[in-house]
């Protein structure tokens, strides 16, 4: 009867460890093997107990220690395995030893007592052990831990004393029914730790996603039609994308569609809500209006949720791309400027070149009288001038706009920096031969100082007197100014004309290189469209701001405004 019994457990333990390999393949844990082979050991043991009963026999029992010696051995290395700690060599070198004297002592046909004292001690050592690894490495709370600790100590205390019992009672197998049956206790126990550590895993790798999901910049979603429309999850960064929170998706899924522009607005009513035969996985770009009323870019990226071959939900994500699409709307208009600048390029070096050619082909085929030949080289001599203005322009305004070209900044009074303009535009002015004013509000600007390169703003306000000088009619007055606001905050320098004045529809366009005004161009006025872009760059280098108020056929005012300097104590 009790025979039987056993069989069927012996059945019973292989199942188990057909299980537990099973999950070592699926889950490809080692601690999982280990225990499957811990179970092969014992059911291996319990077979040789029943052949020890069958036969009496001393050696099938001497078997059966070796094989529950292993067994407790692959429990204690699966724990081990388990809290993902080192197996100690020590235990290889001492299992090895005890086996080696457990065949000595077969062969050499010592007492059962020589060989049962050893695996006793080697069972109680193993236990203690495995409970320290669980104390020391074990990440469930404390009242688990003794829990699991008190079902290996007894567990091992019964196999400890079960080895000495042996040495003298091979035909009473009652004794080792309780034993049979605690061992599978424990083995549930076993697969508790485990679906306990999957659960661990599983809660883990949630916390985790989770964590990863809301605090991802761009807003992830799932959308199902069943029992109606709506949102089932949203990311809380659809907040600082579109400016509204998850609640408004939730409560309202069709306020998506009132965010979005015309352009889209059948394309996402045809994702959403227009029933899922229509949905269709998707990749859109499109504008969205914000909750504070700015319009935004954003990008979806749609796919569809089948079950049974029907579409019963849609899952994607919404990024906000304003900034790529306004890179990539840059990096057209760069595209776009730099092939109108070559063109303007070649079309502005065409002229003086021509010219120059001209010329000096006809001063090497020697057909010029002495008049005529100094003229011919005064014509080259100032298309150079050209050329070499409009290559030194252009160099300088390359170095501007790529942040290489280098400032020489002092701080000085703005009445020396006043000073010094005045010296160097009125020798300009003088051999223009036209009537001008300089006028320079002392009391406004005696008590500031400025941060500047004089060089460079002394480039500026001659480029500015240049073209004042150049589109003035005669006998009218050129006013340079400069004073400071009221707050005292900027110096402002202007420069106004009464010439022809600026067309209004071009007056955005006169800081643009290579820009002419059609007017301009009508009059025949030499000039390579890059002073005044030039000037820009510079007064922008400084912190200031250049500006122009021009009204057609009565002049213009060109003004710039430079940041006045306060020490900090």
């Amino acid at each position: 009867m009790f025979a039987t019994y056993i069989m069927l457990i012996v059945l019973v333990s292989f199942v188990i460890a057909a299980l537990f390999l099973y999950l070592s393949g699926k889950e490809n844990e080692d601690f999982i093997k280990f225990w499957a082979v811990s179970w092969l050991f014992y059911s291996c043991a319990l077979v040789c107990l029943l052949s020890a009963h069958s036969d009496v026999s001393f050696y099938f029992m001497e078997i059966k220690k070796l094989f529950d010696m292993c067994s407790v051995l692959c429990v204690l290395f699966g724990i081990y395995k388990f809290y993902r700690v080192k197996i100690p060599g020590y235990w290889f070198r001492f299992s090895i030893y005890l086996a080696v004297w457990l065949f000595v002592a077969v062969f050499l046909d010592l007492d059962s007592l020589s060989v049962s004292l050893p695996i006793f001690l080697f069972d109680i050592l193993m236990t203690v052990n495995l409970c320290g690894v669980i104390i020391r490495y074990g990440e469930e709370t404390v009242p688990e831990k003794v829990l699991y600790c008190l079902f290996f100590l007894v567990w091992g205390a019964i196999k400890a004393c079960l080895t000495i019992y042996e040495t003298g009672n091979l035909d009473n197998l009652n004794v080792y029914i309780g034993e049979i049956l605690y061992t599978n206790l424990l083995n549930v126990s076993m697969f508790i730790i485990y679906f306990r550590k999957v659960k661990r895993d599983v809660d883990t790798t949630k916390e985790r996603f989770k964590l990863i999901i809301e605090n991802a910049m761009d807003a992830i979603f799932y959308f199902t039609f069943k029992p109606a429309p709506s949102f089932l999850y949203i990311t809380p960064s659809i907040e600082n994308i579109t400016g509204y929170s998850p609640q408004k998706f939730y409560s309202d899924p069709k306020s998506f569609l009132s965010m979005a522009d015309k352009d889209s607005f059948e394309m996402i009513n045809n994702v959403f809500f227009s029933g899922p035969d229509k949905t269709f996985p998707t990749s859109e770009v499109f504008k969205v209006t914000t909750k504070s009323g700015d319009e935004i870019w954003v990008e979806m990226n749609v796919s569809v949720i089948k079950e049974e071959n029907q579409v019963v939900a849609v899952e994607g994500i919404i990024r906000d791309i304003t900034q790529m699409k306004e890179t990539q709307d840059a990096l057209r208009t760069s595209k776009r400027s730099r092939d109108l600048m070559l063109s303007y390029i070649s079309h502005e070096l065409k002229t003086p070149i021509t010219s120059i050619l001209g010329y000096a082909t006809a001063l090497k085929d020697g057909d010029m009288d002495s008049e005529e030949k100094r003229h011919a080289i005064d014509i080259i001599s100032q298309k150079s001038l050209v050329l070499e203005r409009m290559i030194l322009d252009l160099f300088q305004l390359s170095q501007l706009e790529t942040q290489q070209y280098s400032f020489t900044y002092m701080q000085m009074s703005a009445a020396e920096m006043a000073a010094d303009m005045h010296d160097h535009i009125v020798p300009e002015l003088r051999e223009s031969g036209m009537p001008y004013k300089i006028l320079i509000e002392d009391e406004y600007i005696k008590d500031i100082d400025v941060i500047v390169d004089p060089v460079r703003i002394n480039q500026v306000v001659t480029n500015l007197v240049i073209n004042a000088i150049k589109y003035t009619r005669d006998k009218n007055k050129i006013t340079i100014k400069c004073t400071a606001d009221k707050k005292g905050e900027n110096l402002i320098i202007s420069v106004a004309d009464k010439g022809r004045g600026i067309p209004e529809k071009d007056i955005e366009h006169v800081f643009d290189r290579f820009f002419k005004s059609s007017d301009v161009e009508k009059t025949g006025k030499q000039g390579s469209g890059l002073g005044l872009a030039l000037s820009k760059e510079i007064v922008e280098a400084h912190g200031g701001e250049i500006t122009v108020k021009s009204k057609y056929g009565k002049g213009s005012i060109f003004t710039l405004s430079i940041p006045t300097y306060v020490e900090e104590y």
